[in-house]
């Protein structure tokens, strides 16, 4: 009998790991409660159309949707291939190339019109056979079949993250909730990914927003939650790297591409894990120009130290209001930080810090840890 395992991308934590994960947790919930924030839950699933298309693309294919039923995907099957049938008759491919003998589909009469669910997978070989070379019929029959497998088969999916999760929860209680409203989570959340050393489909996330408020003092104060929350862990060398999406956006607006703002960002994000070929490769995939690459390379690629680089963004976004929008923003929340003590973090102004996330509208953060090779620790 094989041994039970675990799903893919999960793991069993024992009570030793678990003391040291509860201390982890612990701690971090002691600077949010410091910093004015209140613990919050939401339900593991949310209604599918909450999540869907606020993750990009890409994101949305990573969400978990849960099965209404099971025996509708039977159901639901069965349809499609009856639509399939029919499309094949329109298409002029007749029905009765699909005609098998007595003994391929058991008893029955010869002569009589055999029923889609009795074709071999010999014949199912052969309509796609047919269909090989028609991209048409290809892309009706997916059409087809998304559809039958859309909303009638999953209305709800696990969560994804907790934030667009918490702008539900806001909707659903804004008459209980006195504004500016500070609110943080501890809670799992699941992406359907490829599993991989240091990325699984079910991890925990720390997360503190706040609803309510425009003031930029609320960016300089996550700078400082970070900060206090990983020195009190012991790290010594870590980097908070900080952008605004305005600054992207003036970006995308001066090389000529505003509507492409999303494609941009998905791209640049990845710029650290496929390097600056695959970026310009997934950019002209993407709608780009190689003209387009020569006026944004240069801006992704900016070098120096903090206030270099603005005086080369205020250079490059003259002719953009949100762009240099987005660099007053930066300005103002490295002048608040100068009135305070950061204990560890070094900050650093990030171009390529993009994140393809379609709610990102001002500051984005991402904390990395210089002691050791390993992705992102926060963010």
């Amino acid at each position: 009998m094989a041994k039970p395992s675990v799903p893919k991308g999960t793991r069993d934590f024992s009570p030793a790991e678990m003391a040291k994960r509860n201390y982890i947790f612990d701690t971090i919930k002691r600077v949010f409660r410091k910093y004015g924030y209140q613990e919050i839950q939401t339900p593991s699933m949310e209604n599918l159309e909450t999540l869907t298309g606020k993750y990009g693309e890409e994101g949305d294919k990573l969400i978990f949707k849960i099965l209404n039923n099971g025996d509708l995907i039977n159901q639901l099957l069965l349809k499609s291939f009856d639509e399939l049938l029919s499309l094949l008759n329109l298409r002029g491919l007749e029905v009765d190339l699909l005609n098998v003998e007595n003994e391929e589909i058991g008893n029955g009469n010869k002569d009589r019109k055999v029923s889609w669910r009795d074709i071999t997978s010999k014949k199912f070989e052969q309509v796609f056979e047919k269909l090989r070379y028609d991209s048409d019929d290809l892309f009706e029959l997916y059409r087809l079949t998304s559809l039958n497998l859309g909303n009638t088969v999953s209305e709800k999916a696990l969560r994804y993250d907790l934030t667009v999760p918490f702008a539900r929860y806001v909707v659903s209680h804004q008459s209980e909730i006195t504004f500016p409203f500070k609110r943080f989570q501890v809670q799992p959340v699941w992406r359907a990914d490829r599993p991989q050393k240091g990325r699984y489909r079910e991890f925990y996330q720390c997360d503190a927003d706040v609803v309510g408020s425009d003031s930029l003092l609320n960016e300089a104060e996550f700078i400082l939650i970070y900060d206090e929350a990983l020195s009190n862990f012991g790290l010594k060398d870590f980097s908070i790297k900080i952008n605004n999406r305005k600054i992207l956006s003036g970006i995308a607006e001066i090389i000529g591409k505003p509507e492409l703002i999303i494609d941009m960002t998905v791209a640049i994000d990845k710029l650290d894990k496929i390097g600056l070929t695959g970026v310009s490769k997934e950019l002209l995939e993407r709608g780009f120009t190689e003209d387009d690459l020569l006026k944004l390379t240069p801006v992704i690629l900016l070098g120096g130290n903090n206030d270099e680089k603005i005086d080369a963004l205020k250079e490059v976004l003259q002719s953009s209001e949100i762009g240099l929008k987005g660099i007053a923003e930066i300005e103002a929340v490295f002048a608040y930080l100068k009135n305070c003590t950061i204990k560890t973090a070094t900050l650093e102004l990030d171009i390529t810090l993009a994140r393809g996330l379609n709610y990102y509208t001002g500051a984005i953060f991402e904390v990395k840890t210089n002691e050791v090779v390993m992705g992102s620790i926060g963010g």
